[in-house]
This record gives C-alpha cells, structure tokens and sequence, in this order.
C-alpha cells in the first residue's frame, strides 16, 4: 500500500487556527484509493520543521504502508529514522541540503482529549 499526505504547514499561514492534513492511500492490489481529512488546532503564530510533521503523520498510518510520500521535503535522518522505525520501503522527497531538526525550547503535544493526554497538559 501507498500513501501521500498532504500538510497545510507548507504555505506558513495559521490565520484560520488550524493545520490540515489530507492522507491519500492507495491499495493497488485492490484497485482502491481513500482520502481522509484532519484538522488540528494550532496557534495562529505556529512554526513547525518539516522533520516534526513527517514523524508526526506516519503516526497516522503506522506500519501499514510500504511507500510514503510528502508534499514536503524531509531531512535524510528523518527518512533514515522512518524508514528504519515503520520498515518502508521509500520515504520522501528528502532533501539532502535540509539540516535536521534540532531540539528546541518549547513541547509539543498531540491531545486528544482522552486521559492520558490531558494528564500530559496538567503536568
């Protein structure tokens, strides 16, 4: 199976308050193609490394894809650490002139709203 995803993060304009994401998967065996759309909440000033939302949506699919493909490129870590942790097959575009992520000052959390997460915000 492949996919493509789709970030709103590219065009760098959060006035609405959200990033939004469209996941495309194709079964060829199956002659099947899905789209889905998810939104999440994020501040209007939000900034986000292309490394940090790649890792983020192959949460979404987990291992059930063997080629994902971004529309954005990824550093050649990333695609190293994704194709290693998810076991692809092909991961990118990668960039190889991207310099990785680097840590930074401030967490980033996913919240569902469920009991973990929002304990993870009362911490």
């Amino acid at each position: 199976m492949r996919a493509t995803l789709y970030s709103s993060h590219v065009a760098r304009d959060f006035s609405d308050g959200q990033l939004t994401i469209d996941i495309v998967r194709e079964d060829e065996r199956r002659g099947v193609s899905r789209h889905d759309r998810v939104h999440f909440s994020v501040p209007r000033d939000y900034h986000v490394h292309n490394d940090s939302v790649a890792a983020a949506l192959l949460t979404l699919l987990g291992q059930t894809c063997r080629e994902v493909t971004f529309n954005f490129p990824i550093s050649e870590r990333c695609a190293e650490l994704l194709t290693s942790y998810y076991r692809l097959a092909n991961v990118g575009p990668v960039d190889a002139a991207l310099e990785r992520r680097q840590p930074g000052r401030h967490l980033a959390l996913n919240f569902s709203g469920g009991i973990d997460s929002t304990a993870l915000y009362l911490l």
